[in-house]
Parts: structure tokens; sequence; C-alpha cells
């Protein structure tokens, strides 16, 4: 079992300064997918190199990061049980949460790739022929 999380995963840094914690169009933040089995972790990164090549922004990973996303969102009730998760998410800015972030300020293309690894990586994990090692030393070769 595992949860995969996805957050304001459309949006792309703009040349206003309210959106400068928004990622660039190629990147994503990750936060989590190494915490509870380093296998996910593994699979994600050899998924990522093997279909989209998001670039992985693990500023918001550390869980001494101020804004602690890793305990804020809806994977957080499965991480606290065991259960490995990873969280996708954009960043925040002007529109975060707000009645502002209307869908004209999609990236589609951008949140379509997103899409598209999330999808793939759970495919894997699903396709395992075991549940997911837990453990930070757990890993597996699907980083070879």
């Amino acid at each position: 079992m595992t949860d995969l999380n996805i957050d304001m995963v459309g949006r792309t840094r703009d040349s206003n300064p309210k959106n400068a914690k928004i990622v660039d169009n190629d990147s994503i933040y990750v936060i989590g997918a190494d915490k509870i089995s380093q296998e996910l972790a593994d699979i994600h990164e050899k998924t990522n190199k093997d279909t989209e090549k998001l670039n992985f922004d693990l500023k918001y990973n550390d869980p001494n990061e101020p804004n602690r996303f890793y305990f804020r969102s809806d994977h957080w009730n499965y991480a606290k049980h065991g259960i490995p998760i990873i969280f996708w998410f954009d960043g925040t800015g002007e529109d975060y949460h707000q009645q502002s972030d209307t869908v004209d300020k999609i990236n589609f293309e951008k949140m379509s790739r997103v899409a598209r690894l999330v999808y793939a990586t759970g495919y894997r994990v699903a396709n395992l022929d075991h549940r997911l090692k837990i453990g930070t030393n757990a890993g597996s070769k699907a980083a070879d």
C-alpha cells in the first residue's frame, strides 16, 4: 500500500514576485518519497528517469523546513501510520488556497506531465511482486 498525493501541480513560476516559491515548468517539489520506504523513492526516481524527466526539488522534504508540508497535507494521515507516501507539489504563490486560483492559470502541459509520472509510479508499485520494503535502507535495484 502507498499513498500518492498531488496538490497544486499545474502551476509554473511567473514574473510575479509573490510566485517566486512556485517551481519552474520542468520541476516539481517532491516530499516524503524517501521517509518510509527507500524502495518507493528508488522506483519513483527510476520512473521519472524513464518517462517525464522532471527536476525534483527537495526543498520541502526536510522535516525541519518551517512550512512542514510533510505533516500538513492529506498524505500525513497515511504516513503517520507507516504507509509510504509521495507528495508532489508546485509550491505556494499568491493564489495558494485562494478563490483567485482559477483554471486560466493552470499550465496543462505541466499538469499532464506530473499526472503521467504519478500514474506510472503507481503502476510500477501496484505491479511489484511484493509489498514495498519499509525503511530508509530498504532500497531496491529500481534506480540502477
